[in-house]
C-alpha cells in the first residue's frame, strides 16, 4: 500500500500539516526541516504529484471535483515595466498562494475567452485584472472561482481599492495647503470617471471646487501619452478665467499621468509645486522630487485575491465577497502651500 503524508508525519514525529508545507515549499519552514521531509519522501517512494494524480482519478470516477493547488493569474508579467505595478500584484498573489500550498501560473493577457487551463477546470481559481475593453465586450462564463482585481464585476468576488478614501486623503491634503480650486485629468473610462466623481465629492467636503471646465479626459488608449497635452489644455482653459477662479492644483488619474502633467506644465514655464501643485494615485512611479500620491498596497491586493480563492473553495455557495484595501497618502515634493 502506497505511503501517505500521514505515514510520513508519523515516521518523522511531526504534524501532517508540516509535512504538507515542506513538500509544497511553503515559506517560513526551515531549510533543514524541508530537506528532512524530502529525504524521507524519497526514501519511502512518496511523490506529491503521484498522490495528486491518484486522488484526482479517484474523485473523477466518483463524479467529484478535485483541487489542483494551482491558481491562474491573468496579470501582465512584463519585466520591462518600470513601475513594477503588475509585478507587485503578482508577488502578492504568489506569496499568499505559496503559504496555502498552491502554485501560480501566469496568463499575461486575455482576449475573448479564458485560457484553456481555466476552461478545462485544470486550476482551482482565477485572479484577473480585467480591462475596460474586456468589460465592454462582455465577460465570458467561468467554471472555477474567479476573483477580480481593481474592477468590481457583478456576481464575482473582488479585491478593490478604496477610491473614496484615497480622494479624501488627496483633497484633504490639498485643502490644508490652501488649494480650493482643483483640476483633474485622466482617461474617459470606468475607473477614470469613478476617480473623478470621488474627487468631486471629496473636494466639496473640504470646501473646494472642481469645475467642469477644469476636467480633461481622453480615450484610455492614448491617456498616458497625452498627459502632457492634457495639462497644457487645462492651463489654456484657466488662462481665460480671472486669476481668482483658476485652479492651483492638478490631481491626475495615476502617477504616470501626474509625471506627464509636470512635464506639460514645465513646457509652459510653470514650476511644480511653486506655481501649480500636482498629485497622483498608485504610488508606483519614481520621480524627483517624490510625487504626492495615494499609494496602493499592490502586494496586499494580490495576497487578498489569492486568499479569496482559498476561501471560495471552502465556501462555494456563499454570497459574493468584496475586500476593500485602503491607500496611504504620501506627501511628496510635488505639492506645496498655495502662495
Amino acid at each position: 500500500m502506497p505511503i501517505t503524508q500521514k505515514d510520513l508525519a508519523a515516521l518523522l514525529n511531526i504534524s501532517q500539516m508540516t509535512v504538507s508545507r515542506c513538500l509544497r515549499g511553503a515559506p517560513n519552514v526551515s531549510a533543514r526541516l524541508q530537506e528532512k521531509v524530502h529525504a524521507a519522501a524519497r526514501e519511502h517512494g512518496y511523490s506529491l504529484d503521484a498522490q495528486y494524480v491518484a486522488t484526482a482519478l479517484q474523485r473523477r470516477r466518483a463524479g467529484l471535483r478535485h483541487t489542483t493547488n494551482v491558481i491562474c493569474a491573468i496579470i501582465a508579467d512584463d519585466m520591462r515595466e518600470a513601475s513594477g505595478y503588475h509585478r507587485r500584484l503578482l508577488a502578492g498573489v504568489c506569496d499568499a498562494a505559496a503559504e496555502a500550498g498552491s502554485e501560480v501560473i501566469v496568463a499575461p493577457r486575455m482576449e475573448r475567452q479564458f485560457p484553456r487551463v481555466v476552461r478545462r477546470g485544470q486550476v482551482d481559481g482565477v485572479i484577473h485584472l480585467p480591462s475596460d475593453n474586456l468589460l465592454d465586450s462582455g465577460i465570458p462564463a467561468c467554471q472555477v472561482p474567479w476573483v477580480s482585481i481593481i474592477f468590481d464585476i457583478p456576481g464575482r468576488d473582488a479585491v478593490l481599492v478604496d477610491i473614496e478614501d484615497s480622494m479624501r486623503q488627496i483633497a484633504g491634503h490639498l485643502a490644508r495647503c490652501g488649494h480650493r480650486q482643483l483640476a483633474f485629468m485622466g482617461p474617459d473610462t470606468r475607473l477614470g470617471l469613478q476617480r473623478l466623481a470621488s474627487l468631486r465629492r471629496a473636494s466639496r467636503a473640504c470646501g473646494g471646487l472642481l469645475a467642469d471646465e477644469f476636467v480633461a479626459l481622453c480615450p484610455h488608449e492614448t491617456a498616458f501619452h497625452q498627459a502632457e497635452s492634457l495639462a497644457v489644455e487645462l492651463i489654456d482653459r484657466a488662462a481665460t478665467r480671472p486669476e481668482r477662479d483658476r485652479f492651483t492644483a492638478v490631481v491626475a488619474f495615476n502617477d504616470i499621468m501626474a509625471i506627464g502633467a509636470i512635464k506639460g506644465l514645465a513646457g509652459r514655464g510653470l514650476s511644480v509645486p511653486d506655481d501649480i501643485s500636482v498629485a497622483g494615485l498608485d504610488g508606483t512611479e519614481p520621480h524627483v522630487p517624490p510625487l504626492t500620491t495615494a499609494a496602493v498596497p499592490l502586494e496586499k491586493i494580490g495576497a487578498e485575491a489569492a486568499r479569496l480563492i482559498a476561501w471560495r473553495l471552502e465556501h462555494p455557495k456563499a454570497p459574493r465577497r468584496k475586500r476593500v484595501v485602503k491607500t496611504v497618502l504620501v506627501e511628496g515634493g510635488t505639492t506645496g502651500v498655495r502662495r
